[in-house]
């Protein structure tokens, strides 16, 4: 049961890393547009120079960004040109990710 908790908050730190990246890269691009997953990864990156989605638990970043979508914070998608996040349905995404990131507990959503 221990190990259960240890990855839920490792993969919860993981997406809220990312949701926020997502939120910020909202903002400069527009609300409207996608945003390459490999863009978003670079940001990530960038901010968090030894980020990797596996030390999380997730086996590739496109795993890490549905878990993300799952929860609601973000749109993805995947075209012949690869994958993409976009802002969801629903509550913006800047609202509910800014939410999620601030819960003490950053519990899934409902």
């Amino acid at each position: 049961q221990g190990n259960e908790v240890f990855n839920f908050y490792t993969e919860t730190k993981a997406v809220d890393i990312v949701a926020a990246t997502f939120v910020d890269l909202m903002a400069d691009h527009g609300e409207s547009e996608r945003i390459w997953a490999s863009v978003l990864k670079e940001v990530v990156k960038r901010r968090n120079p030894g980020f990797n989605e596996s030390y999380y638990g997730f086996r590739t970043f496109g795993n890490l960004l549905e878990e993300a979508a799952s929860r609601g914070l973000l749109g993805f998608g995947r075209d012949d040109k690869g994958a993409f996040v976009f802002r969801g349905a629903g509550r913006p995404a800047s609202e509910r990710a800014r939410r999620t990131a601030a819960s003490p507990w950053r519990s899934r959503p409902p």
